[in-house]
Formats: C-alpha cells, sequence, structure tokens
C-alpha cells in the first residue's frame, strides 16, 4: 500500500498538485481577505474594504462569499448604500447561475433600498437578469413580459443601465425562441442607446451579442466592427483596472474564439491562429450555449463508438477525480458491451456525487473479452496516469495475494493496456 501511495504521489504531482493547490490557495486567499477585514474598525472602513473585495472579485468562487460578507456586515452597520450594493452583488451571483427564484428575491430586496440610494440602476438591471434566467429555463413568454416591463419602467426612470439591460434581456429571449431577427433589432437597440454612463459590462455584452447574430447570419463584414469595439472596450476597462482583469475572462475568450470563427471563414489561417494561441483552454460551449448541453449530448450520444471524457472532452469543469472517474466509467461501458453513456454525462452533477453512481445491474462484465474499436476524447495526461497507476496496482494486488479484492482495478488495468497496445483508436 505504501507503494501504492507513493506511485500516486509521483505520478500526479505534476497535475494533481497544481489542482489541489490552487484549491488551497483559493481558500488561504479568501480566509486572509477575511481576517483583513476582520481586524479593521467596523465602520466605513471595513465597508469599503469589502465592498472593494467584491467589486474585484465577481467570479467564483469568491463572488458570493465577499458579496454575503459585504452584505452581512452592511446590515449590522445599518448601511443603506453597501447593503444595497451587496444585495445587487449577491444578485450578480445568481445571474450567474441562471436562478430566477433567487434572483426575484434579491430583486426585490433592491427595490426596498431605491429611495434610499436614490438610484434606480441596480434594481433594474437585477430585474432584467430576471428574464434572461427565465429565456434560459425556456420560460419565453415570461420571460419577453418581464424584459418589455423592465423596459417600461427604465424609461419611465430614465435609467439608461436599466433600459439596456432590458433590451439586452428582451433580445435573449428572442434568440433563445429562434426569432433572430427580432433579438437582433433588440440589441441594436441597446447599442444606439449607449451613453457615458452606460456601464462597460452591458456595453461588452452587448456587442457579443450583435456580432454573435451576424456571424450565425453568415454577415461577417456587419460583425467584425462590433467585434472590434467589443475588444477594444474590454483592453480600455482592463488597463484601467488591470486587478478585475478575471472578471473579464469569460469575455475576453468570448471575443478571441469569435475572431478565431471569423479568420477561419475568411480562410485567414494564419490570423486564426494567432487568436487560437490566446485561448488554448477555452470551453466553446460555455458561450450562449451552455443551456442547451442536453441537446449535443443526445446528439453525441447517437455515435455509439464515441465516448467523450475528462474536463475538454465534455466541455465541463471536472476535478480531476470526476475526470478520472469519467474514463474508469468508458471503460466498464466498454467491457461491458453497453453505448449507455447517461452514467458518464452524470459525472460532477450538482445533485449526486458521481463516485457513487454505478453501472446498471444488468451489465456482465467479462475478463479478457475483445474491445471494440471506439473512440474516447480525452487528454493524453489521462491515459498516462490511468495506463501506469492501473498497472502498478495490480502488480501490488499479485503481491499481496488478494486479487479478488481488486479485480476491479486490475480489469480496468487490461483495458487500458488494451488502449495502450492500440485496440482502440484514440483521439
Amino acid at each position: 500500500m505504501k507503494r501504492i501511495l507513493i506511485l500516486i504521489h509521483v505520478l500526479f504531482c505534476g497535475y494533481i498538485c497544481p489542482l489541489l493547490a490552487e484549491d488551497t490557495g483559493a481558500v488561504r486567499y479568501q480566509d486572509s481577505i477575511l481576517k483583513v477585514a476582520d481586524a479593521l474598525p467596523a465602520t466605513l472602513v471595513r465597508l469599503t474594504y469589502l465592498r472593494d473585495m467584491a467589486y474585484k472579485h465577481q467570479y467564483a468562487p469568491y463572488n458570493m462569499t465577499f458579496s454575503t460578507r459585504l452584505y452581512e456586515e452592511a446590515r449590522r452597520q445599518k448601511n443603506a448604500f453597501y447593503e444595497n450594493m451587496g444585495a445587487y452583488y449577491l444578485a450578480a451571483c445568481y445571474d450567474k447561475k441562471h436562478d430566477p427564484d433567487s434572483l426575484s428575491y434579491w430583486v426585490d430586496v433592491l427595490k426596498d433600498f431605491v429611495s434610499q440610494v436614490g438610484t434606480y440602476d441596480y434594481y433594474l438591471e437585477q430585474k432584467a437578469a430576471i428574464s434572461r434566467a427565465l429565456a434560459s429555463k425556456r420560460q419565453i413568454e415570461k420571460a419577453v413580459y418581464v424584459a418589455k416591463e423592465t423596459l417600461e419602467e427604465s424609461k419611465l426612470r430614465h435609467s439608461n443601465n436599466g433600459m439596456i439591460a432590458a433590451y439586452n434581456s428582451l433580445g435573449c429571449a428572442y434568440g433563445v425562441s429562434s426569432r433572430p431577427n427580432e433579438a437582433l433589432d433588440s440589441f441594436l437597440e441597446a447599442y444606439r442607446n449607449f451613453s457615458p454612463q452606460t456601464k462597460a459590462s452591458l456595453k461588452v455584452d452587448i456587442l457579443s451579442r450583435i456580432a454573435q447574430v451576424y456571424g450565425n447570419g453568415g454577415k461577417d463584414s456587419l460583425k467584425l466592427p462590433y467585434l472590434h469595439e467589443m475588444d477594444t472596450t474590454l483592453q480600455t476597462v482592463i488597463s484601467k483596472e488591470p486587478e478585475t482583469r478575471k472578471n473579464w475572462s469569460n469575455f475576453e475568450i468570448d471575443c478571441e474564439v469569435k475572431y478565431i470563427l471569423h479568420y477561419m471563414n475568411q480562410k485567414n489561417f494564419t490570423v486564426a491562429h494567432e487568436h487560437i494561441e490566446k485561448v488554448k483552454k477555452a470551453y466553446p460551449v460555455y458561450f450562449g450555449t451552455y443551456d442547451r448541453m442536453g441537446e449535443l449530448t443526445a446528439w453525441l450520444n447517437k455515435i455509439e463508438n464515441l465516448f467523450c471524457i475528462g474536463r475538454n472532452g465534455q466541455h465541463r469543469y471536472n476535478n480531476m477525480d470526476h475526470s478520472m472517474m469519467t474514463a474508469f466509467c468508458a471503460v466498464d461501458l466498454l467491457l461491458a458491451g453497453s453505448t449507455d453513456k447517461e452514467h458518464i454525462w452524470s459525472a460532477n452533477t450538482e445533485k449526486a456525487y458521481h463516485e457513487k453512481n454505478k453501472l446498471p445491474e444488468n451489465h456482465n462484465f467479462q475478463f479478457g473479452k475483445t474491445l471494440p474499436v471506439s473512440r474516447i476524447i480525452f487528454t493524453d495526461f489521462f491515459l498516462f496516469v490511468i495506463v501506469k497507476m492501473e498497472r502498478h496496482l495490480r502488480e501490488e494486488c499479485r503481491c499481496q495475494r488478494n486479487i479478488e479484492m481488486h479485480k476491479n482495478q486490475c480489469r480496468k488495468a487490461e483495458s487500458c493496456l488494451n488502449i495502450k497496445n492500440g485496440r482502440f483508436a484514440a483521439i
């Protein structure tokens, strides 16, 4: 067993350790900020510090933590301005999660603060976000209704940011319901209402969506100016506030992906490659289509000998153990002669920790079975680890004369050796 542990450490230190270090580092970094906050006087000084942290960390895993702490501290100090700010950032967290119910709660909280903070912008921006969340759930009629209601209220309250956010949400609802012309009209109307007071995040989002619609319609010449403006806006805001760069990382990747697609369509592969180099680790389906993963997996599952595993294979954020389990599961399915990939795609779901998932009881494993030629989408690292680790685990089993206890590991080792020996066609 000691040899196994040493082996695992050696094999994984080049990949897992950085991941663990990243997770551990994130916790330490988060805790260090909160300790600084706790050490500050329970006055405006602490609130200002927490506000700055929430503003600079509008991305997981920090956004929820710092937003919550800001909101709670503001409530303790009975400071309506910062309490409103905390509620705004918390609403933004649920906007990213496409959670209309939680969004509605925080929108109601924000509405109550309007008279105290003197602006409708925070409330109306997040009310518009409810529409986008509804659209992502395919509740189109309700999404359109909320967007139009927010638009009228924004005009009444002279809220430029609220109005642009409402047009954005209306366009998203039309886009989800396959009404590209109406979606484009809404996005262009938002664009025409840009002003010096318009938030950069709203500008970038609108420009991205206009470029997307034109690109989908094959109108590359019309798309490119908006894409350039999106890029310029991003670089301007990042240059002014470099400490907030991670807040814009998704938009930066989105912009580069759009450039890649554009220049690929133009057969300008040299320029396309320059943009590819900037976005090697992108997850393309994250941008505007992640809510349609079910359609993608259903189509992929029609290819019987295709098994998508790991982060890059599934375009999903899998932790290392999740990624390894998708590989193990793929091998199990192949040994069982099954093409039911439900258990692979269910890895790392929110409601079930996938290591607990098991193959159907009617799967009868056959040791030494000749495996079919299959395709597995994976990273080379995963194949290396599976082959090496399972081979040594099998040898350890033999030394311990306990083959039965480790038969699953041995079985997986045999299958992985088959992979290495060319009995799989791996891509």
